[in-house]
């Protein structure tokens, strides 16, 4: 007679069992990055004067507490991206 029909209790310790072992073994993944060959050219390249100066500006009015976010473009912008336009 079958009390539980969608599987054991025992061999849901066995697995949790096996990946507490294999996490004290030493053996989990670990997270990598890689950065592709044209994201290492693209850093080498030098910022534009006009850019270096948006970007200049920005981080002062950043740094001042004075700049506002317009949210109806952001929103506008994510619009376009999710539906292609």
């Amino acid at each position: 007679m079958k009390i539980n029909p969608y599987g054991s209790i025992h061999s849901y310790y066995q697995s949790s069992a096996q990946n507490v072992q294999s996490k004290a073994s030493g053996h989990e993944k670990k997270d990598s990055v890689e950065i592709s060959s044209k994201a290492l050219e693209m850093q080498e390249e030098p910022v534009p004067t006009e850019r270096e100066k948006r970007i200049q500006e920005l981080q002062q009015k950043i740094d001042n507490g004075t700049y506002e976010i317009d949210e109806r473009a952001v929103v506008e912008k994510l619009y376009e991206f999710w539906n292609g336009r």
